[in-house]
C-alpha cells in the first residue's frame, strides 16, 4: 500500500471508525465495521492540464522534473550555503534543458551567496527563474526549495476542480465494474489541488451531474481532514 493511500485511510478511520486491510487492486482496501465490510477506491485529486487539442494530462508529468532540479541542486550545493539562510526558486514547467540550466543556477545561487545578494530574476534557455535568498534562525536540513509555475496551468479554480472530479471519478468507476461481486463501493480522494476548497468542491460536482457507482465519496486534505462530498 502507497504511503498516501495509507494515509487516505488512517484519516477515514479517526473520522468513522472501523479497521483498514489491503485489497485486491480493485478495490485498494476494506474497510470493516461491526455490520458491514466497504470496498474502498483511492486515488489524488491533481490538477489536470489541457493542450490546445483537447487533450488532457496530470500537471505532476510537467512539474516533477523542475521539482527534482530543486532537489538535486539542495543535495549538491546545500551544504554551501550558510546556516541561517536558505533558497527559495520559483520555476517553470515544463523545463528546458535541464542539464544546462542546473549547471547555470548552480553558478547563480553560489555567486549570489558570495555577494550578499538577496534576490534575481534571470532567463536561463528560455526558462525564467527566480533566485531569493531569505534569512532563517538556526540549522535547516533542506537550505534549497522551489514552487513550480506551469505555463499550462489554468487559472480557473472552478474549472479546474471540475476536471479532477470528472477524471478522477470516471477512472475509478471502471475499476468498479471489474468486481461486481462486491455490494458497496466508497471512493476517497486525497486532495493535491489544495487551491480548490470544499466549496469549489461541491459546487463542482453538482455542475458535472456524473453518473457513478459509488454510495459515498470522500475528500481527504494533506492535514488528514475529510469531508463528503456525496
Amino acid at each position: 500500500m502507497r504511503p498516501n493511500e495509507e494515509f487516505v485511510l488512517n484519516a477515514l478511520v479517526s473520522k468513522i471508525g472501523g479497521t483498514f486491510t489491503d485489497g485486491e487492486d480493485p478495490p485498494d482496501a476494506y474497510l470493516k465495521f461491526e455490520s458491514k465490510c466497504v470496498a474502498v477506491e483511492v486515488t489524488a485529486l491533481v490538477q489536470q492540464l489541457v493542450d490546445e487539442d483537447g487533450s488532457k494530462r496530470s500537471r505532476i508529468k510537467d512539474d516533477a522534473p523542475a521539482a527534482n532540479l530543486a532537489n538535486i541542486l539542495n543535495e549538491e550545493i546545500g551544504n554551501q550555503i550558510p546556516n541561517g539562510k536558505y533558497i527559495f526558486l520559483v520555476l517553470p514547467a515544463p523545463i528546458n534543458n535541464i542539464r544546462k540550466t542546473k549547471k547555470k543556477l548552480t553558478e547563480l545561487i553560489l555567486n549570489m551567496i558570495r555577494e550578499n545578494l538577496d534576490s534575481n530574476e534571470i532567463d536561463i534557455f528560455a526558462n525564467k527563474i527566480s533566485i531569493n535568498v531569505y534569512n532563517r534562525p538556526g540549522k535547516s536540513q533542506k537550505k534549497i526549495a522551489a514552487a513550480i509555475t506551469n505555463r499550462f496551468s489554468s487559472a480557473n479554480i472552478s474549472l479546474n476542480a471540475q476536471l479532477l472530479l470528472v477524471d478522477r471519478i470516471s477512472t475509478k468507476n471502471e475499476k468498479v465494474k471489474l468486481n461486481d461481486k462486491i455490494k458497496e463501493y466508497w471512493l476517497a480522494l486525497y486532495n493535491d489541488y489544495w487551491i480548490a476548497d470544499m466549496q469549489t468542491y461541491k459546487n463542482a460536482y453538482l455542475t458535472m451531474k456524473i453518473k457513478h457507482s459509488f454510495s459515498r465519496i470522500y475528500i481527504i486534505n494533506g492535514g488528514g481532514e475529510v469531508f463528503q462530498l456525496y
